[in-house]
């Protein structure tokens, strides 16, 4: 990456953007076991169950003890997931932030410097095709890397009071865009070919 600092980043604008940094994103990562949360009604009052659900390859899968009911995963089930607060980026492009009122992703944004030197240098020179570097930034972004394992779709009410802290310039947006499509497809892709899919 050639570019500066300065280069790389820029004040937010009034509307969301792709490429906007937001501090206190919660980021979800679903862990086993699956559980459902079902509303019940006990003499304390309401609370949330949880269901275990468990798979099984030969049986299709076994539960534990069922909702009344039964599991809505067709449909869709309220769980219990790990969330995390922690830096983000949004991925959503700007097209879609204006029509698009119900999703907006969101990638996980982690600081470099808890890392070992060696993996450190490896994100800066962006050898793992799994993270894109992000360089330090004044007081307002450490050096910190996208980790695109760690996309999670939102609605957008939970970046309605975020605190955006920069945004990317559109040379930066389309590096980490060459990083995200590496990421995908496994090629290493010229940022100069983002022109033309655009």
């Amino acid at each position: 990456m050639s570019m500066k600092p300065n280069e790389f980043y820029r004040d937010v604008d009034p509307l969301w953007c792709q490429g906007d940094i937001i501090r206190q994103v919660p980021h979800i990562h679903l862990k086993p076991p699956l559980r459902a949360l079902r509303k019940e009604t006990t003499k304390f009052g309401e609370r949330l169950a949880p269901f275990e659900y468990q798979f099984d390859a030969e049986e299709g899968g076994l539960v534990r003890t069922p909702p009344p009911g039964g599991f809505k995963f067709s449909t869709g089930e309220q769980v219990e997931a790990f969330c995390q607060l922690a830096l983000g980026m949004v991925l959503t492009d700007g097209c879609e932030i204006d029509k698009d009122e119900r999703h907006r992703q969101v990638a996980l944004i982690r600081p470099l410097s808890p890392l070992p030197s060696q993996d450190q240098q490896t994100i800066r020179e962006n050898l793992n095709f799994s993270y894109c570097y992000l360089p330090a930034y004044s007081d307002i972004i450490a050096e910190s890397y996208v980790d695109f394992r760690r996309i999670t779709t939102l609605h957008p009410n939970y970046l309605r009071f975020p605190d955006r802290i920069i945004s990317l310039t559109d040379e930066a947006l389309k590096y980490v865009k060459t990083q995200f499509i590496r990421y995908v497809t496994r090629r290493v892709l010229n940022p100069e070919a983002i022109d033309q899919l655009l």
